[in-house]
This record gives C-alpha cells, sequence and structure tokens, in this order.
C-alpha cells in the first residue's frame, strides 16, 4: 500500500458588497491550491483526493475539480430586480505541477465505474473560461436559469484534444407545488 503524505487544500474566496442601491453590486475574488504529485512514479501519492466530489459551485460545467490544481476566479453579481439575478464570471486553471494529471468527472456513481479521469500534456495550464448566468424568479412557485458558458483550453486541453475551446449552455425552468 502506498503510504499517503502531504495532501492539503486551500482556498479563500473574499467577497465585497457594493454599497449601490441600484443593482446591488457584488464583487468576488477566490482562489484555490491543492496539491498534485510532482513524482507519479515513486511510493508517494501526494494529489489532494476530493472525497465526496460535487460539481464546483463556483463554475457550473464540471470539467475540472479541486485535484492537482490551481484556480484564480473573479465573479461580479448583480441583482437589478428582487426577481433577477445576473452573474459574471471567470477562471484560470492550472495544474499544482508539470507532471501532474488533470482529473475531470464527477466520481463514482456505479459499481464498474470510478467515475474520474486524468490527462497530462507536459504543461500546467489547462484553461480559461468566462461564465454568464442569469436567473429569474417569475412567481413563487416558478423559476428560470439560463447558463452560458465558453472555455478556452490551454496546454494541457491542446495536447490530449483536437478542439481547444468550447461552449456549454443551458436553459432550466423550476416550479414547486
Amino acid at each position: 500500500m502506498m503510504p499517503i503524505t502531504e495532501l492539503s487544500f486551500k482556498s479563500c474566496h473574499p467577497r465585497i458588497r457594493m454599497l449601490s442601491r441600484k443593482c446591488r453590486p457584488w464583487l468576488r475574488f477566490g482562489a484555490s491550491l491543492s496539491t498534485g504529485d510532482g513524482n507519479p512514479n515513486d511510493a508517494y501519492h501526494r494529489t489532494f483526493f476530493q472525497i465526496l466530489p460535487s460539481p464546483n459551485q463556483n463554475a457550473l460545467p464540471p470539467i475540472f475539480n479541486l485535484m492537482n490544481s490551481r484556480t484564480l476566479f473573479a465573479q461580479l453579481r448583480l441583482q437589478p430586480s428582487r426577481k433577477a439575478d445576473l452573474r459574471l464570471e471567470t477562471h484560470w486553471v492550472w495544474l499544482s505541477r508539470k507532471a501532474d494529471f488533470w482529473y475531470s468527472g464527477v466520481g463514482a456513481f456505479n459499481n464498474s465505474h470510478f467515475g474520474f479521469f486524468g490527462l497530462t500534456g507536459g504543461e500546467r495550464r489547462v484553461l480559461n473560461m468566462v461564465g454568464l448566468t442569469l436567473n429569474y424568479q417569475a412567481d413563487p412557485s416558478t423559476a428560470w436559469s439560463l447558463y452560458l458558458v465558453r472555455i478556452w483550453g490551454k496546454g494541457v486541453v491542446r495536447a490530449n484534444f483536437a478542439s481547444d475551446s468550447a461552449t456549454y449552455a443551458y436553459l432550466q425552468a423550476t416550479h414547486r407545488w
């Protein structure tokens, strides 16, 4: 059995609420750092492992998680009315070390699949992304959400995929009875 040593995850997400009655703006900045495994061929596994993964609440597409990564993000949130909420955000993602794997996925979901895949490309930069979220509460029981994100792959993505960019979008309606 391989000994597990030096696992760590650090996160900082300060936010600033600006004193404005119009749109009630919030600015939020964040950074997260997790350990990677600089030498996958030795007897030590130093990757921070996210035991109970879930989609990152600060970046909705589950294309990256908290393993082997360094992430910076900035977010602007506006509430032009009590019914509407708008969020614009950007993320920059790197691997902790060049030799690390970029892990993606949402964890184990059945008895035959672990739920993660790991890719390497001899680079540290993984991706940059910009996302826009619009939430609208139509009435007390009905809400609409529109999400649109543009992702630009960097070194690790370019080493593993034919295309280095993607667009992801969804429209969701929720009704409570």
